[in-house]
């Protein structure tokens, strides 16, 4: 909880006033000792008036006061209130003229100052549109390690707005950056790396550190092998951006950054190995860099992140598998030996309802190779699709509807559908009763779709076990009694619900001869 103000008090704030205005060194710093109990328990909101020393006290002669004084200012902006209030009396005009001292822990002081104080948007707005960003940038340029350190973690925080962005790239932030980048303390090449990857966020200044691509790339090749859990973070953030671009997709696998994010997969941060995720299924679109993935070890690693607790990896992993296998029968091959399948089956009803229809989609790619086909039957690759279809979700059930309705069309082996029949979750007999119990017209219609081929199949266990569910042949039954619905609705050549009421009619009809 905050304190009370003390200079609420009658005549003291005017007396600190005095002291202030004096040219004393002694009596000038004996105003921070008010200052100082205001925030030693908490900040307390001020006024205008009380701030009015401060300020005053930052244009002082004497060095050690101004740093006082900017260490006051930082204290007093942990208070939301108190930092805009400083913002809107004007004090960026003293803390930019204060930039040019030659007293590197001023420099680091204003620096601390302007992190505190950008703690709402709207104060980094009028931070950055006060002039302070060119000054900043000659701070990050300093020869004090100290002083570039605080400088870019201050343009940091500014570049996480939006509209500060462009500013940052206007004043020269990139090509600073960039320099930065090959410094030799760490922290200020990851602070530099971070305010890229900010500026980056804007498409259009994307397309601008496109044209330093390369150099770009090496620097966060070589950050991803740091040991710094930060540098790895801002090293993947880096990949997933670039991955926006095809340029530096083709930059990122020709300088060698494959190998580079091979081992942020392995890294114990989620949001790290998410990112870099992100990445790589950019990548796995492009047909050319296929073999590399595959020959490169990610698929074991991609496989075992299906497994991974966090929904963004999961899909990460599920999704940058998905591009592989649709790319080439090479990309099925490797997705099929390194064990996806099996890993599907057992996880993907306990996923969020996106990442199930990927995996489905996933295993359903699978089957579109007819050499792998016959594996994919032993390995159970029907139970996804039967399973998801008691998921709460319709557009999972309509998909794995799909599915099973275009797998009956390509299978030369009919045996396996008998197979599951019964199980698992019912097998496809509770899967087509579900569908046609359901008040859903278009899942009705999957539904009808699949036992109309299955009648026609040359397959003669197929139409036996149908002909042999009275609940199906009930179901179809009720479907075709639906007639006594509106006359428009059964004239509309669009009605999904009157098709329905034929194809159920024709399937009948079918059973009964």
């Amino acid at each position: 909880m905050a304190k009370a103000n003390p200079f609420e008090e009658k005549g003291s704030i005017d007396a600190v006033l005095a002291l202030a205005n004096s040219r004393h060194e002694y009596f000038q710093k004996a105003v921070f000792v008010a200052f100082a109990e205001v925030s030693r328990e908490g900040v307390a909101k001020i006024d205008c008036k009380t701030l009015k020393p401060v300020i005053h006290l930052l244009m002082s002669d004497f060095v050690e006061v101004q740093e006082i004084a900017l260490s006051t200012l930082h204290q007093l902006s942990r208070n939301n209130d108190n930092a805009r209030l400083i913002l809107l009396s004007g004090t960026m005009i003293p803390l930019i003229s204060l930039m040019v001292s030659s007293d590197k822990k001023i420099h680091c002081l204003i620096a601390r100052c302007i992190i505190s104080l950008a703690c709402q948007d709207q104060n980094k707005r009028i931070i950055a549109s006060s002039g302070s960003l060119v000054p900043l940038l000659r701070l990050a340029r300093s020869k004090d390690v100290k002083v570039q350190r605080e400088a870019t973690g201050a343009l940091i925080v500014l570049a996480l707005l939006e509209g500060n962005r462009q500013h940052l790239v206007d004043a020269g932030a990139v090509p600073a950056m960039l320099n930065l980048l090959k410094a030799s303390d760490e922290r200020l090449r990851i602070n530099s790396i971070a305010i890229l990857n900010r500026i980056g966020f804007d498409v259009p200044n994307l397309k601008l550190l496109a044209t330093i691509k390369t150099e770009l790339v090496d620097s966060v090749i070589a950050m991803s092998n740091s040991t710094d859990c930060t540098a790895k973070r801002e090293a993947a953030l880096a990949f997933r951006l670039f991955a926006k671009q095809m340029h530096f997709q083709d930059e990122i696998v020709r300088r060698g950054g494959l190998e580079s994010l091979r081992q942020l997969l392995l890294s114990t941060d989620q949001a790290t190995v998410a990112m870099s995720l992100i990445c790589l299924s950019s990548i796995s679109d492009r047909p050319q860099h296929q073999s590399r993935l595959i020959d490169g070890g990610f698929m074991g690693r991609l496989s075992e992140l299906l497994s991974n607790n966090e929904n963004e990896t999961q899909r990460g992993a599920t999704l940058t598998l998905l591009m592989i296998s649709r790319r080439s029968e090479l990309g099925k091959v490797a997705v099929l030996e390194a064990g996806v399948i099996q890993r599907v089956r057992n996880l993907i009803l306990g996923a969020p309802p996106d990442i199930q229809v990927s995996m489905a989609a996933l295993a359903y790619t699978l089957t579109e190779s007819e050499t792998l086909r016959p594996r994919l039957m032993k390995l159970g690759v029907l139970d996804i699709f039967i399973c998801c279809t008691t998921s709460s979700d319709e557009e999972v059930c309509r998909y794995c509807m799909d599915a099973l309705l275009w797998i009956l069309l390509i299978l030369s082996d009919r045996q396996p559908v008998v197979d599951v029949w019964k199980a698992p979750a019912g097998g496809i007999h509770d899967c087509l009763l579900r569908n046609l119990d359901g008040t859903d017209d278009i899942s009705r219609n999957r539904a009808l779709g699949v036992i109309s081929y299955m009648l026609r199949d040359e397959h003669t266990n197929l139409r036996t076990l149908l002909k042999d569910s009275a609940n199906i042949r009930l179901a179809i039954k009720r479907i075709a009694q639906l007639a006594g619905q509106p006359p428009w609705r059964m004239m509309n050549p669009i009605s999904v619900g009157a098709f329905n009421v034929n194809i159920a009619k024709g399937i009948i009809s079918f059973m009964d001869n």
